[in-house]
């Protein structure tokens, strides 16, 4: 047909042991932006990759604006004019906005074929002006450059190569509200020129702002096709696990008192950070902290476990003033933390899942001396395996062939071999899907039944308000608000988050 840009008939892919594909069938119209959704491990970034070339399918066909075609790299997807940009940016920090453009295919001039850099700078600007970025200047160092401003640099690589296909996996996921409003404004104007977008994401909401059509995957294969006018919530998370997932949160027990206070924080104070910061965690308690991003959130958490050492101010466990200046510190005071990033700060992504699991608890428990004692690690990292339901072949499967939701299952799984009494969890959902949401919600209540107190950081409000006994609101660096989650709101938490500091 002439009116689709990529076409996917009857294509199938296997990797030992597992099915990815079975005989995915999916069309996608030039000029529209097509989301595709589904849980993690439904076979969205195989395809994906299919589609530009660094995955070959088993089977099937594969159109690319009517004509079938047969990638073997990725360099034969450019060829067609298909780009991928990852959730992980290829991107060098030491060179350049037009280097990072250029890079491996720079235009020469001369003889000695010296690389012509005022021709880069100057395709460069053309590039960004295409995407009203005339603003960042072409020799910008990539370093210099905000998360959106970054992705923003994918976009013009993928243009600069004229990619009439650009596939975004998971672009918003770092990003605040504006810098997503910014990113939907430049992926509409990419439309109005004639770029096809497919928008891969596990914000459903975000599908119904920006998508023209959505495909659902669901364990390989394709469930449905839809305009995004004529389907709704519901249908697609349906279509996405196989069931409704009405009960999201699990109940709070409201007449569980929590009486003896475990952390408590008085005005911690890094400049340019965060201000007077104080707050009190109770036993057991899940303490939520909602607030924009940049609003100093993660700046306290890591100043809590010792990351980020506060100017100014006190942490006092069980009562009694302590001093916390490295993660060790943290630990041994029974703290623990998962990062907001968990591939580059949680996890170590090459490694398999028994040393990741055990990594943290080889100093206080498995190791003695140099030697690791192998029996009690593995009955330990089996037991914790099959408490938080780890999905994987085996313990010796690399944790970055792991879906996103059994990634962060390994990290609560590496802190609570620690045995921690505070786990701080830092944007513990995002990039996970809506299945996978739900258990980690489960394990967040389970723990705080156990004792386990827990702070809650989440740029999702309506999982802070769902998951949290209390909540914090942060603002500019400083607690503007504490919440009841019963009758709050998420158009009551934003409008705190985005109060201006009053002067």
């Amino acid at each position: 047909m002439e009116d689709l840009a990529l076409e996917f008939i009857d294509v199938s892919k296997s990797f030992p042991g597992v099915e990815a594909l079975k005989k995915v069938n999916i069309s996608i119209q030039k000029g529209t932006i097509h989301a595709i959704v589904g849980e993690n491990g439904a076979g969205k970034s195989t395809l994906m990759k299919i589609a530009v070339g660094e995955l070959k399918k088993d089977s099937g066909t594969m159109k690319i604006f009517g004509k079938e075609v047969n990638l073997n790299s990725a360099s034969d997807g450019h060829r067609y004019g298909i780009s991928l940009i990852h959730q992980e940016f290829s991107l060098v920090p030491s060179m350049s906005i037009a280097e990072n453009i250029f890079l491996g295919r720079e235009p020469t001039k001369g003889i000695l074929k010296f690389i012509d850099k005022e021709k880069i700078l100057k395709e460069t600007e053309v590039v960004m002006d295409t995407l009203k970025m005339s603003f960042l200047p072409a020799n910008r160092k990539v370093r210099d450059l905000t998360v959106a401003q970054r992705q923003i640099v994918e976009i013009a690589k993928a243009l600069s190569m004229n990619s009439r296909i650009i596939i975004m996996d998971e672009p918003t996921a770092a990003l605040t509200l504006d810098e997503t409003e910014r990113l939907f404004k430049t992926i509409i104007d990419l439309k109005e020129q004639g770029v096809t977008v497919i928008f891969i994401s596990h914000r459903i909401e975000e599908i119904f702002e920006i998508a023209d059509n959505v495909s659902v995957l669901r364990d390989g294969k394709s469930i449905m096709t839809k305009p995004i006018r004529d389907t709704n919530r519901d249908e697609i998370v349906k279509g996405m696990v196989g069931r409704s997932i009405e009960l999201v949160f699990p109940k709070r027990d409201t007449k569980r008192e929590m009486s003896s206070t475990v952390l408590e924080v008085r005005n911690l104070t890094k400049e340019r950070q965060f201000y007077e910061i104080s707050f009190k965690l109770k036993r057991g308690e899940i303490l939520g902290i909602a607030g924009l991003v940049g609003a100093g959130r993660s700046e306290v958490a890591m100043s809590i476990f010792g990351l980020n050492p506060p100017d100014a101010g006190e942490i006092l466990i069980d009562g009694k003033t302590v001093r916390i200046n490295s993660p060790f510190e943290a630990i041994k005071h029974g703290i623990a933390l998962l990062p907001e990033d968990r591939r580059e700060l949680g996890l170590i992504i090459v490694r398999d899942i028994l040393e990741n699991m055990t990594l943290s608890n080889l100093y206080w428990d498995i190791a003695k001396g140099f030697f690791i004692n192998k029996n009690k690690e593995l009955k330990a990292a089996e037991d914790m395996k099959k408490e938080l339901s780890i999905k994987a072949s085996s313990l010796k499967q690399r944790v970055e062939f792991l879906s996103g939701g059994n990634q962060q299952k390994v990290v609560v799984g590496k802190w609570l071999m620690t045995n921690p009494k505070i786990l701080i969890m830092d944007e513990p959902t995002r990039g996970i899907d809506v299945g996978a949401k739900s258990e980690i919600y489960n394990i967040v209540r389970e723990l705080s039944n156990k004792g386990i107190s827990i702070i809650f950081i989440s740029s999702e409000l309506s999982e802070v308000i769902g998951v949290s006994d209390r909540i914090l609101v942060m603002s500019e660096g400083r607690v503007v608000a504490e919440l009841s989650p019963e009758g709050t709101t998420e158009e009551d938490i934003l409008k705190l988050a985005v109060r201006k500091k009053v002067s």
